[in-house]
C-alpha cells in the first residue's frame, strides 16, 4: 500500500503542470496555458504575446556557483516574477534560469514595455538578495491571433531563439523581437 501511495504521488507531481521548486507554471503547464489562452484570443481577434527572460550568466562565476546557491536565486526570480506579473499572464519557468511569458491582448509595445519594466526589476533583484544582474529577454508578438498561422507553443520557442540570440550577442539591445531571419 505504501508502495502504490508513493508511485501514485511521484506520477502525480511528474504529470503537475506546476514547477516543484518556483511555483509558477513547468513548460507542460505553461503551453497547456497558452493553447487555452491562444484560443481565446483567437474567438476575440485579440493581440498575442510570448516574452522570455534569462539572466546572462558569467561563465566562471557559474562554475563556482552551488546548487543550491543556483536554486536560492531561481526561487528569488520567479517569486519577483510572480509579485510583479500582471493576474491575467501565465508565468512559468521553461528551463534552469529561463522564464516566459503568455500574455494575450498585449500588443508588440505593450510587450515590449511589460520585458522593459521586469526586467529593471529583476536586474534590481538586490532588495531580494540576488545582487544585480544582467538579463536577456526575447518576445514573439502577433497582432491579430485570429489572423496568425502560428501556434502558441511556437511562439514561446520563437520568443526562446530571441532571448537566446540577445543572451549572446553582448554588443546589442537585452530585449530583442522574434523575426523570421531567426528562424535559420
Amino acid at each position: 500500500a505504501y508502495v502504490r501511495a508513493k508511485f501514485d504521488a511521484d506520477r502525480a507531481r511528474a504529470e503537475s503542470p506546476v514547477d516543484q521548486l518556483t511555483g509558477l507554471y513547468n513548460v507542460r503547464g505553461l503551453a497547456r496555458r497558452a493553447r487555452e489562452m491562444g484560443s481565446a484570443a483567437f474567438r476575440h481577434e485579440e493581440a498575442f504575446a510570448c516574452i522570455v527572460f534569462s539572466p546572462v550568466l558569467d561563465p566562471a562565476a557559474d562554475e563556482l556557483a552551488t546548487e543550491a546557491a543556483i536554486s536560492t536565486s531561481v526561487q528569488r526570480l520567479a517569486k519577483m516574477l510572480r509579485d510583479n506579473g500582471r493576474v491575467s499572464d501565465a508565468i512559468g519557468r521553461l528551463g534552469p534560469s529561463e522564464f516566459a511569458i503568455i500574455a494575450q491582448d498585449t500588443d508588440a509595445v505593450g510587450a515590449t514595455r511589460m520585458a522593459e519594466r521586469l526586467v529593471a526589476i529583476l536586474q534590481s533583484g538586490a532588495a531580494e538578495g540576488l545582487g544585480t544582474m544582467k538579463m536577456a529577454a526575447g518576445i514573439d508578438v502577433v497582432a491579430n491571433y485570429h489572423e496568425a498561422p502560428i501556434d502558441p507553443e511556437d511562439m514561446l520557442t520563437r520568443a526562446t531563439k530571441a532571448m537566446r540570440q540577445s543572451r549572446a550577442d553582448t554588443s546589442g539591445s537585452w530585449i530583442r523581437q522574434f523575426d523570421t531571419g531567426m528562424a535559420n
